[in-house]
């Protein structure tokens, strides 16, 4: 079995701090989900926490271009996602 080399170490260990906080705000917004569903609100939030969680964790990395855009990305789904929810809640 071969040595890796320090690229491939990089790649292997800026991946996993990126799983790792896409992981952690999928959960984060699962939680928010389940939250709004008990309200009788249909959410996806999940899906931008995770990809905020994902531009941090690639801000660990070093990945500033990938991780702004994620952060940005998530960010503005989020907020979308939020006025979203609150404008369905007070129509009904």
């Amino acid at each position: 079995m071969r040595e890796l080399n320090t690229q491939e170490i990089a790649a292997v260990s800026g991946a996993s701090l990126a799983s790792i906080g896409s992981f952690l705000g999928f959960q984060a917004g699962n939680l928010a989900d389940f939250i709004t569903s008990k309200i009788g609100l249909s959410t996806n939030f999940g899906s931008y926490t995770s990809q905020i969680g994902t531009g941090i964790g690639q801000l660990f990395s070093l990945n500033f271009t990938d991780a702004k855009a994620n952060i940005t990305n998530g960010y503005n789904g989020l907020v979308s996602a939020i006025i979203t929810a609150v404008g369905s809640f007070f129509k009904e």
